[in-house]
């Protein structure tokens, strides 16, 4: 399904023009969708085919109050009519990444060993934000003692992997 997500996230960038829309969208987008993933209830309410779509497009609308506006009421209704409000994680995803392109920024994900040093985080931000002509970086730290030492970046769906972790690996293969 991820096309029809990515198809559902465009028709929505194509909806919002401009860049503080996108971003509120985005925002209103990431909102449902965590409720949709973590909130059992409201999932529930939200598959039930027996409550109008109208009903649940109102919920959305209640919960996110003035964060909501009427095109993102348009495209949730959309979503209950056509039956994909299943697909909201996705289409958050997908969204977030046409934003991320569309104000030239970048999203990383540094994963280490041990905690990195301020210094040492911009110079790995400079470095990849060089490396694909972004704007703007916006980086994500996360620690996992299995690399033993070394670092992973992670853009998009390329993953640099200097972590001693996969040396050992390399050597034992």
């Amino acid at each position: 399904m991820p096309q029809v997500e990515k198809r559902y996230a465009e028709a929505l960038m194509g909806l919002t023009t401009e860049n503080s829309e996108r971003e509120q969208a985005k925002l209103n987008l990431e909102i449902v969708s965590t409720l949709y993933k973590d909130n059992l209830q409201f999932k529930k309410v939200i598959m039930d085919p027996r409550v109008d779509n109208k009903v649940k497009v109102d919920i959305i609308n209640e919960i996110l109050g003035e964060k909501n506006d009427k095109k993102m009421t348009s495209f949730y209704s959309l979503l209950m009519d056509k039956k994909r409000i299943s697909l909201i994680e996705g289409i958050f995803k997908e969204y977030s990444k046409l934003c991320f392109e569309k104000n030239n920024e970048i999203s990383m994900k540094i994963v280490t060993a041990m905690p990195l040093k301020d210094d040492e985080i911009s110079k790995l931000t400079e470095k990849y934000k060089s490396m694909y002509h972004a704007d703007n970086v916006k980086v994500t730290i996360e620690e996992d003692k299995n690399l033993i030492g070394g670092i992973k970046v992670i853009i998009g769906n390329t993953v640099y992997d200097g972590s001693l972790q996969r040396r050992v690996k390399d050597m034992l293969n």
